[in-house]
């Protein structure tokens, strides 16, 4: 009898710890995953068609029918980060009147570390026409330790910004990483794509951007 009620026990052990994983599986999927991404900006964004870049990552559409925070107001909400030397910058000294591309990411996040070079490729090519502002998420120490040490040792050049009070991931409702936001010279969102994007649709994206102007 012993015997049996011991072998229960392990079999009870073992599909425990296989629901642990699979939830922790699931969990990360949904974060990290392009094809899972569910992040949005408030309704204010809903004139951003959904993208699908060459790599297979799917963008989001926000619902047109949501209500945003500033009806008046094409904006999307001011947020202030600061840079790896602690100065605080807000949205609007960020964008002051030009085109600027808001990244969010994270060190943790392979997906986000994956599209950083393409960044740095754009923003060669095109930093001197629009700005640039990766958005670390700054959800602990350890990760500011880390978006610190990147900046130091990646030889990467574009603008990076800690996202310390969590106030730019809040009032943008960032849900999943990585996410990209272009915003025109009056901080009104021209174009959205979550998930991993492929520099040649980075670089496609930005030429159709700019050739608004």
């Amino acid at each position: 009898m012993d015997k049996r009620a011991n072998v229960l026990k392990a079999l009870v052990g073992i599909g425990a710890l296989a629901l642990l994983i699979a939830g922790a599986w699931f969990g990360y999927r949904a974060i990290g995953d392009p094809a899972q991404s569910t992040a949005k900006l408030p309704a204010a964004a809903s004139a951003a068609a959904d993208e699908k870049g060459d790599d297979g990552s799917a963008g989001t559409r926000v619902d047109a029918n949501e209500k945003a925070e500033k009806p008046s107001s094409n904006k999307v909400p001011s947020f202030t980060v600061s840079e790896p030397s602690g100065e605080k910058r807000t949205l609007e000294s960020i964008v002051d009147g030009k085109y600027t591309l808001v990244n969010f990411w994270a060190t943790w996040c392979p997906y986000c570390v994956r599209e950083l070079g393409s960044f740095q490729a754009a923003y060669e090519r095109y930093g001197d026409r629009m700005n640039f502002a990766m958005v670390n998420a700054s959800d602990s120490p350890k990760e500011v330790n880390a978006a610190r040490a990147y900046v130091e040792k990646s030889g990467n050049t574009f603008p990076v910004y800690l996202d310390l009070a969590h106030e730019a991931f809040a009032n943008w409702g960032v849900r999943s990483l990585p996410m990209t936001v272009i915003l025109n010279g009056q901080g009104e969102p021209v174009a959205v794509h979550t998930g991993q994007i492929s520099e040649k649709a980075l670089m496609e994206k930005i030429e159709q951007v700019l050739g608004q102007e």
